[in-house]
């Protein structure tokens, strides 16, 4: 995809609110951060988006998980997500699963986003350029 793509500037310029006890708490060195809100970038009702995220909620019991929002510098426009402890594989089948364009793959504090369709990973930035 090409940087001036709307959706790819809306990927790339996002923000993380998460607590600080969260991240500090967070012992492994790679995290996938997935949603199941917005198939396809389609926007659902927030119940419909809800109920979606319960359902990969299910989907993630069984791995060291916490929430977080992906949203907007003002978070005026957010998607309620997941950071999870799972392989980069794993996140990728949930995002197929789910519908998802893309999900973002934490390693050792360096944060890129990742397309479901062709696997490629784009470098943007450190989980600090992303917080808050």
């Amino acid at each position: 995809m090409n940087m001036t793509n709307p959706l790819l500037n809306a990927y790339v310029n996002v923000c993380f609110r998460l607590s600080e006890q969260d991240l500090a708490d967070w012992r492994g060195d790679t995290a996938v951060i997935i949603t199941a809100w917005n198939p396809r970038s389609v926007r659902l009702a927030q119940f419909q988006n809800h109920q979606r995220n319960h359902a990969l909620k299910s989907d993630l019991e069984h791995f060291r998980m916490f929430k977080l929002l992906v949203g907007n510098e003002n978070f005026d426009w957010f998607e309620e997500s997941y950071w999870v402890d799972i392989s980069l594989k794993g996140g990728l089948t949930l995002a197929e699963k789910y519908q998802q364009n893309a999900i973002y793959w934490v390693d050792k504090k360096q944060v890129f986003l990742v397309y479901s369709v062709d696997k490629q990973l784009i470098y943007i930035g450190e989980i600090d350029d992303f917080l808050p």
